[in-house]
């Protein structure tokens, strides 16, 4: 990243533009010419597909726009100016900016070539820009509109947008996110080939709740006791009841919008009551990899292997991959010790 920045300006111009004139998946160049970003991951990923992928681009010209002005605000000549909407549930993947309108007009043109990056809206939960710099991956959220980048083509990074855009009015419980850290006692093999099942009960309550492409929607998810001994040791220093362990697989793109869990598969199960209270832990399983992100509320939760996050009861949350590996994560539900 060059330097942030922030334009003020009125952006009228680009909300109220008629989107409906464009749609399209933002990855069909990516897999030809950023190849190189892909292969030492195997590849591009089969699961980030043309169906979660989509976006609206609109383009402007200077009599709509003062090209002008807007350079001179940011400290740059502005060549083309184009605004991003992006439907709830699709992601851009890991990219960098190949600048393929300016090289096509000023083929010869040798001078640095950078982009600026505006937010058009205040941050709403769900979005997210994550950014390398210098090898280090970086978290962009809680902005105001007029914030922003401006980053050249070293620059890797992607992008989600909105998952749902809701009000929610809730009473008594105040929230409050538990974390901290647990040792590591697990190695990769004990977790990554078990056998999976699809979370597809989970996938299709939260499709009527929430309006997303249902394509990229659940995970993969490993129940067996007795292979999971090992993850019970570990999870021994929680203090609950009735503890259930699950490992939970989210290939590329996959992910759970924000939701609330109503635990009625466990609660039959364990013969819950209403005066039982219930708690979920998430404990990362390795270390964060680029678009790997679990939210909580309005809080972002990153940490390394080992590294748990916890709430009780119907906490709203999410989680995703929007990277190209596989994420792994440690699932605990059990009653909170009266």
């Amino acid at each position: 990243m060059l330097k942030k920045i922030k334009l003020s300006h009125d952006f009228n111009v680009f909300l109220k533009a008629d989107y409906s004139l464009h749609s399209g998946s933002c990855i069909s160049h990516q897999k030809q010419e950023l190849q190189d970003v892909h292969e030492k991951y195997g590849g591009f990923p089969k699961t980030i597909t043309n169906e979660n992928t989509q976006i609206s681009q609109i383009w402007f010209d200077n009599t709509q726009i003062d090209f002008i002005k807007i350079g001179n605000d940011l400290g740059m000549e502005v060549i083309t100016i184009s605004s991003i909407l992006q439907p709830p549930g699709n992601i851009v993947p890991i990219h960098r900016d190949t600048f393929y309108q300016i090289n096509k007009k000023y083929p010869k043109d040798t001078r640095h070539k950078v982009r600026a990056n505006i937010y058009l809206e205040d941050w709403i939960e769900g979005q997210f820009i994550h950014y390398e710099i210098d090898g280090q991956w970086h978290n962009s959220t809680h902005w105001k509109a007029g914030d922003g980048f401006i980053w050249d083509s070293q620059h890797l990074h992607l992008r989600q947008r909105r998952f749902q855009e809701q009000i929610h009015a809730t009473g008594f419980r105040l929230f409050e996110m538990m974390q901290g850290k647990i040792k590591v006692t697990w190695e990769r093999s004990d977790y990554e080939h078990l056998p999976w099942q699809e979370n597809e009960n989970h996938a299709a309550k939260i499709i009527s709740k929430v309006a997303v492409n249902p394509h990229n929607l659940g995970n993969l998810m490993c129940f067996d006791e007795k292979l999971l001994e090992k993850f019970y040791d570990a999870v021994s220093k929680f203090e609950l009841d009735k503890k259930v362990i699950a490992i939970n697989k989210f290939r590329p793109g996959q992910m759970l919008p924000f939701h609330s869990d109503k635990y009625e598969t466990y609660r039959k199960k364990n013969k819950i009551t209403e005066n039982d209270v219930i708690q979920r832990v998430i404990v990362f399983l390795h270390d964060p990899k680029p678009g790997h992100q679990l939210w909580i509320k309005d809080k972002i939760c990153m940490g390394p292997a080992g590294s748990y996050f916890a709430w009780e009861g119907e906490t709203e949350h999410m989680a995703a991959n929007l990277g190209i590996e596989d994420r792994y994560v440690l699932q605990l539900t059990g009653v909170k010790r009266k």
